[in-house]
């Protein structure tokens, strides 16, 4: 085995990233790909790289909305996660490792919980995305209505970042309400 495999397990595993964040986001995640191709044989790469061109121009430009530009934040702001980039990084083989914590044996639980990760690190980059842009006091509903999520996923994200000391949490007439720290 060559560095030249061990690079593509790692670019493939934070292209997936990229996909199923897209995907949260509600973005087509076919608008970023990896292929391989054999550059000896230069008619597959350009075969490759006109079809991802066509795909593109098809898709057309991401809307940039403030919804869209507040989903791409998060996008960013998970990505660069030390949780989300710990766990990426841990279960990567290196080059002179023979088995490694990502095995194939164990791909679909691995996935799904990495799934849950990103779901959760996406949530609460949302969150204090919103509670940093506007600077005030918001209660879960409000919350779940500038979010367009469920309470449910937006509690999981709140009862972290207030333990964690990102947030904090108040009780106004017995309603919690949320604001970032300063």
């Amino acid at each position: 085995d060559c560095h030249h495999s061990f690079g593509l397990d790692h670019t493939w595993s934070r292209v997936n990233v990229l996909k199923k964040l897209l995907e949260l986001a509600g973005l087509d995640r076919r608008r970023i790909a990896l292929a391989h191709v054999d550059l000896n044989k230069p008619e597959d790469y350009i075969a490759v790289v006109e079809s991802f061109i066509k795909l593109i121009n098809e898709l057309g430009p991401i809307d940039r909305t403030p919804p869209i530009q507040k989903k791409l934040q998060g996008i960013y702001a998970t990505v660069n996660n030390p949780r989300v980039r710990w766990v990426l990084g841990a279960t990567l083989r290196r080059p002179w490792e023979e088995v490694y914590p990502g095995n194939q044996r164990n791909a679909m639980a691995f996935d799904k919980d990495f799934l849950g990760i990103l779901k959760e690190e996406w949530m609460k980059a949302r969150i204090a995305n919103l509670l940093s842009t506007d600077k005030r006091f918001f209660d879960l509903k409000e919350l779940s209505q500038s979010l367009k999520a469920t309470k449910e996923d937006i509690m999981v994200g709140l009862q972290e970042m207030v333990k964690e000391g990102a947030i904090s949490r108040v009780h106004k007439e017995g309603i919690a309400q949320y604001v970032m720290r300063l």
